[in-house]
């Protein structure tokens, strides 16, 4: 809501400043730049910024039907000399473009890719290409097809190609999907424009491509992060972390010891005896970690109706939290893709790449497992869910569960993660079961005990466990 309400308001002073452009007072040229560069242009991307929670929200389907919509209404308004609502239609049709296009990329790398390969494309078209045709022998044209940024006191406005707004929403989106460093990558790309405009008025050249100075940005601000993910990664995948603290406490002191380049968080993390600790916990390693959403963290987000054990649970995790914690839960990606050493693209996630509830068991035939990966082009699938470690191979993908970190279907009582690079490696983490079943007690925890005695200090068999999530699956449970 806080940030709805602050969209809504700098969209309306940027309205205000369009509108009232003309009648402020006339400055120098090098006033118009640092107006442009330092205030107008971050004004009008903080937007984009502030929109990003919208892009993961809504469906890939609902964002293509906006681009429709928001480009049908920049034409209505232009056709109607409604010239500032036409330029923020347009602003919104192509940052949605961007986030819409980015749904595409499976990996980080493709974004690098494409970072590097629009600098020559776009130095050409604009010296001796399209770009440059369309700017001398149809401005027309080329205003229909930018973003204007009125200069106070004139008639003039300094102006961006839509596919310049277009990149800067995909790299920021990017930046969010792939864990990199989004707050620097906004900064640095937002300046990229205001630097691009004060060399042409220094060169006293008409107009200078912007996308190299945007791409070198959005490298520059995530260099080690990209470098890290381009050679591939070493990634603890730790899964169903369901509140247990000191499970998770071991869980991290192994992950140090192992020179681990990223932590993976699967899913489940808050719904527990300790929600708030586990995920403050688990947000204090920064870009160290890429967060993917499971079931439970979006039923805390939300009142969760029922009588029973689970759901009395769920209300009582999502109570633990403040409303920042249970928007982040709920924002979070279903999946993520990472370039892992020696595996190539991973694709993690919590049920199943399709939904975060769907069960996938070592004991799932490959005709139900088939359908659910339809859409999967990488080798190596990892989710959780089930709370049972596996690794298997169904036609040519391979499947693998972490098992759960804090509640745990397995032989042995203990905390279970997987290690992946070059190779993967089911872990397993002993740690004081005694003295976290004390601490889960004096929680408040509903039905506290259950959990330790079957949890904590013992664990179901995992056959038994598969046989019932094959149950529950085939409805029969």
């Amino acid at each position: 809501m806080v940030r709805a309400t602050a969209l809504l308001a700098l969209l309306a002073a940027l309205a205000v400043y369009y509108a009232t452009s003309e009648s402020l007072f006339e400055v120098s040229t090098w006033g118009d730049v640092a107006i442009l560069g330092l205030v107008l242009m971050p004004a009008l991307f903080a937007l984009t910024w502030l929109a990003l929670p919208f892009r993961r929200a809504v469906p890939q389907g609902v964002l293509g039907g906006a681009i429709v919509a928001l480009a049908a209404l920049a034409v209505v308004f232009s056709l109607a000399d409604l010239d500032v609502a036409a330029n923020f239609a347009k602003f919104a049709a192509v940052t949605a473009a961007g986030w819409w296009f980015l749904a595409f990329f499976e990996a980080v790398s493709w974004v690098l890719l494409v970072a590097l390969l629009i600098v020559p494309v776009d130095i050409y078209s604009v010296f001796r290409g399209p770009t440059k045709v369309i700017v001398e022998q149809q401005p027309e044209v080329f205003n229909a097809l930018s973003i204007a940024f009125p200069l106070p006191g004139e008639h003039n406005s300094a102006q961006l190609g839509l596919p310049d707004v277009l990149f800067f929403a995909l790299f920021l989106g990017a930046a969010v999907r792939f864990g990199l460093r989004p707050g620097a990558t906004w900064v640095l790309m937002t300046l990229s424009f205001g630097a691009t405009l004060a060399l042409a008025v220094l060169f006293e050249i008409g107009g200078l491509p912007a996308l190299p100075l945007l791409s070198a940005a959005f490298v520059l601000a995530n260099a080690d992060l990209l470098w890290r993910r381009v050679r591939g990664l070493r990634v603890a995948a730790l899964y169903d972390v369901h509140g247990n603290l000191p499970a998770l406490e071991a869980v991290l002191a192994e992950v140090e010891r192992s020179r681990v380049d990223l932590v993976v968080v699967g899913g489940d993390v808050a719904n527990g005896p300790m929600p708030r600790q586990c995920l403050e916990r688990l947000r204090a390693l920064g870009d160290r970690a890429v967060f993917v959403r499971g079931n439970g963290d979006r039923e805390l987000a939300a009142p969760v109706a029922g009588d029973g054990i689970w759901a009395a649970r769920a209300r009582w995790a999502a109570e633990q939290l403040d409303p920042e914690q249970r928007s982040f839960l709920a924002q979070l990606p279903e999946t993520s893709s990472v370039r892992v050493q020696g595996l190539g693209g991973v694709v993690f996630c919590h049920g199943s790449p399709r939904s975060d509830e769907e069960i996938v068991t070592a004991l799932t035939s490959e005709s139900r497992v088939a359908p659910m990966l339809e859409d999967v082009t990488a080798r190596t699938v990892v989710s959780g869910h089930t709370h049972v470690q596996f690794d298997r191979i169904v036609g040519e993908t391979r499947l693998v569960n972490p098992g759960s970190v804090g509640m745990p279907y397995e032989a042995r009582a203990g905390a279970y993660w997987a290690l992946l690079g070059p190779d993967v490696e089911l872990r397993r983490t002993p740690y004081d079961a005694e003295a976290a079943a004390a601490a889960i007690r004096a929680t408040g925890f509903p039905d506290a005990e259950e959990l330790v005695r079957e949890n904590v200090l013992a664990t179901p068999d995992p056959y038994e466990a598969a046989e019932h999530f094959e149950r529950l699956a085939a409805g029969t449970a």
